[in-house]
């Protein structure tokens, strides 16, 4: 018999034989959390080898099908999750914007006609993220659509290639401005190449080299093609309320 003293497992309810729960694998430490395992958490999310940020960015780099897919298939403890990498953007992002410079990513919005309380809400961060985010999940939608992904997976894989991306680019721009006291050439541009190559993987993994290349052509040209019908609408409810800078 069972004593109820007996502690359960915070993760599944499971009563718990020992160090580890016997049908999840949970630790049970079973002491107070302090400051050092607080340092211990933030440290091991950034700096460890299999399941840190860096090592979720170098998977988006080499295979970011599998990312992805994961998580599209539920397997979502492993990787970060979307609102994490997101958090860690924003983190990064807002470091950027503090020290070094007001672009992101070569990027200037310039908002006009509006109230000063409306453009401190919408940041630059925030336009970007409430922008190409969409614009990429629609148009990935568009042009992968014989793959019978939904909107809504397109809009994860999105995130992830957005946030990955934001953050390697941000960092790679920060530490060539402070060694060279230049910006990147192009910087806009390369992202937005990275960010559509790293969807056509995704999104096709099986195709060949020559096919992955059609299908970068043929997203580049949907994506073209919705943001010039975003600009059209926001023209016809304001004109010249929004300009777009490249570096």
């Amino acid at each position: 018999m069972t004593s109820s003293n007996t502690p359960s497992c915070s993760q599944c309810s499971t009563q718990l034989i020992g160090a580890f729960c016997h049908a999840c694998g949970q630790q049970a430490t079973m002491q107070k959390t302090s400051y050092r395992d607080v340092i211990s958490a933030l440290s091991s999310g950034v700096f460890s080898i299999e399941r840190g940020i860096f090592s979720a960015l170098y998977t988006l780099i080499v295979d970011p099908a599998t990312l992805v897919r994961r998580y599209w298939q539920g397997d979502r403890l492993y990787f970060y999750s979307p609102a994490q990498i997101v958090f860690y953007t924003l983190f990064i992002l807002g470091l950027h914007l503090t020290f070094i410079d007001k672009k992101i990513l070569g990027l200037n919005v310039a908002v006009s006609g509006i109230s000063s309380d409306v453009q401190t809400v919408f940041s630059p961060q925030l336009l970007l993220i409430l922008l190409i985010v969409p614009l990429l999940s629609i148009s990935t939608y568009l042009c992968f659509f014989r793959r019978h992904h939904s909107l809504a997976e397109h809009v994860i894989s999105a995130l992830y290639n957005f946030c990955g991306w934001a953050i390697i680019w941000t960092i790679l721009a920060d530490i060539y401005a402070l060694s060279l006291d230049k910006n990147i050439p192009a910087l806009s541009i390369v992202f937005l190449l990275c960010l559509f190559w790293t969807s056509v993987r995704v999104s096709a993994p099986d195709q060949h080299w020559w096919q992955k290349w059609l299908s970068l052509v043929l997203l580049v040209c949907i994506f073209v093609a919705v943001f010039l019908c975003l600009l059209g609408a926001l023209y016809l409810i304001s004109p010249n309320s929004v300009s777009w800078q490249g570096q």
